[in-house]
């Protein structure tokens, strides 16, 4: 009997046995769902720039996932920029990533759901997580651009005459958001220069003027430093502002007027080559210009000039033996807004035949009457040239010498009428 209970004890410990160890050899073998690193939670790195569609990783869970396979995995999340293509653990981008969370999400978290068929276990939760990783797709965009500066062309070389040009890139902070300043080759590039290449400040390397160049156009860039890089152009729009850097210009530098035969008071002269007028060279300033006779002498107070016109009028009545030599006025332009300013010109005003070159008479002829019992001695006639002050000039009668002659004050002694010469 003893025997016989130790033997059913024996079979019972074997039976034991062989159920513990295919409980122990299933729990051994189904480890479905589960990570093949041991791990509780997935993790990918992956780059902005990646296209839809494109495969960003292979999830490493236990399991057969085809179409006749022991699990199945889904996503929790039913608007997750990622999918399981069917039948694989691979996980595909369906919406576009971004670093800097504008056309898209910077990173990715989401649930893999991995079921085991055919049990009544419960499902498995697995975190996947995605970190994005910046791409230089971003270009660097300049702030408050195009730009105008405006610059007095007085300005100093060396000068730094922009400051405020700024570019952003949004890219992530390193090399892709490092921004570059250039100046554009171009027509007038020349004229400016950065200060240095990694700030938006600009200087002046040239001299202007204003009446040379009075606005032009400058084309600037700011570039990341990715490769290759991004990079984004504007312009500045320089106008350059006068300043009173130059004196007013008369049109002529020498003007002529005829002293008319019938001058009066307030006759106006005839100017040549054109009216005596003068302008403001700074022509963006243009000032208004008044003219004075820059010197008082003798022979200027029979004339008037007008201080607004410049037009010349006879001011007071002109003796038939003055102003026998053509004379010469100093006529000066000025600026109302800046008497260091002004600009002379001449003004040779003459009689009709007079000429400072050649010696003449003023009269072509000259004719007098004499009574027959004139006394011997009398003067007849006098004859003017257009230099009577000269005293190099020697007068002479060319006929009737017996019966005429000059005095030492050049009056003529005449009993009729004659022709004279001189030289």
């Amino acid at each position: 009997m003893l025997t016989k209970t130790k033997g059913c004890l024996q079979l019972v410990g074997v039976l034991i046995s062989i159920w513990l160890g295919h409980v122990g050899s299933q729990a051994v073998v189904d480890n479905r769902c589960y990570l093949e690193n041991g791990g509780s939670a997935e993790s990918f790195f992956v780059s902005e720039d990646v296209p839809v569609g494109s495969i960003i990783g292979v999830l490493k869970i236990n399991g057969d996932t085809s179409e006749t396979g022991n699990i199945n995995l889904s996503l929790k999340e039913v608007d997750s920029p990622v999918a399981i293509l069917p039948g694989t653990k691979e996980l595909s981008l369906t919406k576009l990533l971004d670093k800097e969370g504008i056309s898209g999400p910077s990173s990715v978290y989401v649930n893999v759901i991995c079921e085991r068929k055919h049990t009544a276990d419960p499902n498995f939760a697995i975190p996947v997580s995605i970190r994005v990783t910046d791409a230089n797709d971003n270009a660097p965009i300049f702030v408050n651009a195009p730009y105008v500066l405006n610059i007095s062309e007085v300005t100093v070389v060396g000068t730094r005459v922009l400051q405020g040009i700024k570019a952003v890139d949004a890219d992530q902070l390193g090399p892709f958001s490092t921004v570059h300043y250039t100046v554009l080759p171009g027509p007038h590039s020349d004229f400016f220069v950065f200060v240095n290449g990694l700030e938006g400040t600009l200087v002046l390397r040239k001299a202007l003027d204003y009446e040379t160049l009075s606005n032009f156009t400058i084309g600037i860039r700011a570039q990341d430093q990715g490769n290759p890089p991004q990079y984004t152009d504007t312009v500045i729009f320089v106008n350059i502002i006068d300043a009173d850097d130059q004196n007013p210009k008369f049109y002529d530098e020498r003007y002529t007027a005829t002293l008319p035969d019938s001058a009066v008071k307030g006759t106006k002269l005839r100017v040549f080559p054109r009216e005596i007028a003068a302008y403001d060279q700074d022509l963006g300033i243009n000032a208004n210009i008044f003219y004075t006779l820059n010197s008082d002498t003798q022979d200027s107070r029979y004339f008037e000039l007008d201080r607004v016109s410049g037009s010349v009028t006879v001011k007071r009545a002109i003796p038939e033996d003055d102003l026998l030599q053509p004379v010469t006025m100093v006529i000066r332009a000025t600026q109302f807004d800046n008497a260091d300013r002004y600009a002379l010109a001449t003004l040779a005003i003459s009689r009709p035949g007079t000429s400072l070159r050649e010696l003449q008479f003023l009269q072509d002829h000259y004719q007098a009457g004499v009574l027959e019992n004139v006394p011997l001695e009398s003067v007849l006639l006098t004859v003017i040239t257009n230099k009577p002050k000269d005293k190099r000039l020697k007068y002479w009668l060319s006929n009737y010498t017996d019966i005429f002659s000059i005095s030492i004050n050049w009056r003529h002694r005449f009993e009729k009428t004659t022709g004279l010469r001189n030289d």
